[in-house]
């Protein structure tokens, strides 16, 4: 029962906001216009299914909620029904006039209207705005937050009902070797955390504890090859979709081993995606050509700005030596492995999310590169 509890069931509209008051007799008190027969048929089921609702009995003169129409409530009736603008702006916390100035500056608004037809948006609709809402909140300029989620690829603007993936969502998706699974559950968590994030909280932790099984890898059937290639796959759309007239920053390019190219490669797009054109490079030694010179002929050609190292041992340490001969680049070391060289041209971060995070700051400081700015 309600009890002494007085709920309020809130429908928003573009033109005035009807609020209905439930007492403890179940009895409708009417505060505005009156109720049509749709409302109040809705407001019942909301009734039915509020948790204190839900009684053996019917209090005297209520009403008699037959418990067989709860499990059958019609698209209408749920609450994945299409919402007003004003709903929507109560939801999100921004105001109506917000929500048709971004569908009019950016094109954020009903996926489905029509002309002349009042503005109703669907739960992805919904969906997309909180996330751009999320955005410009962070920090983002609202046009730029447009940007990113509208030319992002389908699926990776998760609904609100959509559960972040675990490790063991990822790992059973690799281990069942099902790409379009481990795609799916890659757009859902960059969407909810970002590139970065992903790769530190899901997939270096799954690609550990593949690699750390004892029972090993079957010949032919390998869930680290299965997952490597899922994120490649996203990691193509993702950067298909950043916009070259963004890359306003000096370019920069990731010196990686073999082992660390999957991280490489996450860095790049990430590092793109806020404007810094990079390139990567392997650090072994191929076509009878090792990475130094490989380097100095990439540095001769792109003129990077900074080299972001991300390896070990002996031998990225004098790769590193080699690099510090330019005065003018910036290099950053990625990883608690990596080599210890003291020089104020050096910095040392321990994750993905520090160097993307330095290397913005860098850039920023340093400002656009003239050759990029349209």
């Amino acid at each position: 029962m309600l009890g002494a509890e007085v709920a309020s069931w809130v429908f928003a509209d573009e033109q005035c906001v009807r609020k209905f008051r439930i007492s403890s007799s179940f009895r409708w008190h009417r505060d505005f216009k009156s109720v049509t027969i749709e409302e109040e048929r809705k407001i019942t089921c909301w009734i039915a299914c509020a948790p204190s609702a839900r009684t053996s009995k019917t209090p005297k003169g209520g009403l008699d909620m037959p418990r067989a129409t709860l499990t059958r409530l019609t698209s209408a009736d749920s609450v994945e029904a299409p919402l007003s603008v004003a709903a929507v702006a109560i939801k999100l916390g921004v105001s109506a006039s917000t929500l048709r100035t971004w569908e009019r500056r950016y094109g954020m608004g009903p996926t489905s209207r029509r002309s002349g037809t009042h503005r109703r948006y669907s739960p992805e609709d919904v969906a997309l705005l909180k996330r751009m809402v999320e955005m410009i909140r962070s920090g983002v300029a609202a046009s730029e937050a447009a940007k990113r989620l509208l030319n992002a690829p389908q699926g990776m603007a998760p609904l609100d009902n959509a559960a972040p993936p675990t490790v063991d969502d990822i790992l059973r998706g690799a281990s069942a070797a099902e790409l379009n699974v481990l795609e799916n559950l890659l757009g859902i968590a960059i969407a909810t955390n970002g590139l970065v994030h992903t790769w530190s909280d899901l997939l270096e932790p799954a690609l550990d504890r593949i690699y750390s099984c004892e029972q090993g890898q079957k010949p032919g059937y390998a869930p680290s090859a299965t997952l490597t290639v899922a994120v490649m796959r996203v990691l193509a759309q993702l950067s298909h979709q950043c916009d070259s007239n963004v890359k306003t920053y000096q370019p920069a390019v990731i010196v990686a081993d073999q082992d660390l190219m999957l991280a490489a490669h996450v860095t790049g797009v990430a590092l793109e995606w806020n404007g810094i054109p990079t390139s990567i490079l392997d650090t072994g030694q191929h076509a009878g050509q090792d990475v130094h010179k490989r380097l100095n002929a990439h540095i001769a050609s792109k003129k990077p700005h900074s080299v972001i190292v991300m390896g070990r041992g002996t031998h990225c340490e004098s790769l590193i030596e080699t690099s510090l001969d330019r005065p003018e680049l910036n290099i950053i070391l990625v990883g608690t492995d990596s080599p210890r060289i003291l020089d104020p041209r050096v910095q040392r971060v321990r994750s993905l999310a520090a160097c993307v995070e330095e290397m913005l700051a860098f850039s920023r400081e340093e400002g656009p590169c003239p050759d990029l700015v349209h």
